[in-house]
């Protein structure tokens, strides 16, 4: 089925965090609480520097911000998915949230289409997105819904396997890849039924069954806690600033990427038979071979590729959201890895880890990552680790810093790659004393009242999301998420709250 809506939206005039689903299935978190950790490691690590002034940016939305997309060559064009309020495109010259998901094509009778688990740009066309939507798999299948326009309008297609938008592990990916150098060929890992590939821009999809054919039914996912993983993330081998940029999609298609790469759920792999967590294509997905990986059975929740061609991927023994470790982060150049970092269980602490985000190549390689299941604020913690010499130092740019910080699901992390000085946007859940005053004050102006529902709704729970948009650009940072947007001089430090 193809459908075509207009899209009217509003942009929220006063607003708060982008709050979550708060009863969205599943979150692993350690046996061990970071909390207690701060009598024990008080002394580990020196306070950053202090915040002198800081400006307040306004966000709007709703839901816990699953996933953070830039368009690899197109400046400030960024999307943000969430688990059940949708989808947003930042405004910059408001510095503002625009959501793409109200009106027609997204109402009351569609709410499960608010569900956002993957979103994928074209690389060779900034006005062209692809959005997976659905809420849980049990509810049947996704759509798939597609904008030439940056998300004012709509059109969609009936996906033929489920999305799950606020399943566990719905921070992964992305499981949706358009492939740079033949953007009309388009990739999906789905949760139960293997790797999915469409030759015709996402209107006809069919099972790569060179990798599995398998589909798992519901006892097997019941088996599994309710909410499978299956193919986590699809990433194409090739530099997606290249030469071929300046081809304009459709007019000239170009060559199908070979070397592509899948990372398979320990869920998955069992079902379908497969011997690893990493599957490489060198054929454009005509045939899979598996990888050794450095540990197994473990999720790989995200795996980027650097200018260089070097790969630098995270293993958590969890699923997510803030999934507990132990964890791993390596690099891989095809044949070989090396580990960059490693989290392990602790009397105190049960670190996971999350997003992954890098700038540059080689020794001078800039790694920004998210430290999950990281509860608490004391000298030692970590929630946001950033290297800029390839791994081999760390420094903490989150915990320690004046004001509020928000730690526990930074499960998403992005380095903006227009800005030679990066942005550095994180996805992240954020605990909060006053939800009535949060969600008292929303001021969504939706057109219809399912976000209302959802405010009291957010008000019995004791938790809420957020999203947090680090600006880094001639030592300069932002804030932008739970509570407002901030700029500050110093991007050690945090800021208080307006």
């Amino acid at each position: 089925m193809n459908r075509k809506y207009n899209v009217h939206f509003v942009i929220p005039a006063l607003l708060t965090a982008l709050l979550s689903a708060c009863g969205g299935d599943g979150q692993d978190s350690g046996a061990s609480s970071s909390s207690q950790a701060p009598r024990l490691l008080a002394a580990s690590r020196v306070s950053a520097t202090a915040a002198t002034t800081w400006n307040s940016v306004k966000f709007g939305g709703g839901g816990y911000v699953t996933g953070l997309i830039f368009h690899p060559t197109s400046p400030h064009v960024l999307y943000a998915r969430t688990d059940i309020g949708g989808a947003y495109r930042w405004n910059q010259q408001t510095s503002s949230w625009t959501p793409i998901t109200d009106g027609l094509g997204f109402g009351a009778a569609e709410g499960r289409f608010h569900g956002i688990e993957s979103i994928a740009v074209d690389p060779t066309d900034d006005q062209l997105v692809y959005m997976a939507t659905g809420m849980y798999t049990f509810e049947g299948n996704g759509r798939l819904y597609i904008s030439k326009d940056r998300g004012t309008q709509w059109t969609h297609v009936d996906l033929p396997f489920p999305i799950g938008g606020n399943n566990a592990g719905r921070a992964m990916g992305e499981r949706l890849m358009v492939d740079p150098n033949l953007p009309s060929t388009l990739f999906y890992g789905s949760r139960t039924a293997g790797l999915w590939k469409s030759a015709d821009s996402g209107q006809t999809w069919a099972q790569v069954t060179s990798l599995s054919s398998a589909t798992m039914n519901q006892d097997q996912v019941n088996a599994v806690g309710g909410s499978a993983m299956g193919i986590e993330l699809v990433v194409f081998d090739t530099d997606i600033r290249g030469p071929h940029k300046a081809k304009k999609h459709p007019q000239d298609p170009g060559m199908a990427t070979h070397t592509i790469y899948a990372a398979i759920a320990p869920d998955y792999a069992n079902v379908a038979g497969l011997s690893s967590n990493m599957y490489r294509s060198t054929d454009g997905g005509a045939t899979w071979t598996p990888i050794a990986t450095p540990v197994s059975g473990y999720h790989i929740p995200h795996m980027v590729r650097a200018d260089d061609g070097m790969f630098y991927v995270v293993f958590t023994q969890g699923a997510g959201p803030g999934a507990g470790g132990p964890a791993r982060l390596y690099k891989f150049d095809g044949a070989n890895w090396t580990l960059l970092k490693r989290e392990d269980s602790s009397a105190w602490t049960n670190f996971g880890m999350g997003g992954v985000s890098v700038s540059g190549s080689g020794a001078t390689t800039r790694i920004a990552l998210g430290v999950t299941n990281s509860w608490g604020n004391w000298n030692g913690q970590q929630i946001v680790q950033l290297s800029d010499d390839g791994g081999q130092t760390w420094r903490e740019i989150e915990a320690m810093t004046p004001g509020e910080t928000a730690s526990g699901w930074v499960d998403d992390v992005e380095i903006d790659p227009s800005n030679p000085r990066p942005h550095l946007a994180c996805s992240r859940r954020r605990h909060h004393r006053n939800l009535e005053r949060l969600c008292g004050q929303a001021d969504l102006e939706r057109s219809d009242h399912r976000h209302r529902r959802n405010c009291r709704h957010r008000r019995r729970h004791a938790a809420c999301w957020s999203a947090l948009y680090l600006h880094q650009q001639l030592g300069r940072c932002r804030h932008v998420g739970g509570y407002g947007s901030h700029v500050h001089a110093n991007p050690e430090s945090r800021p208080g709250l307006e």
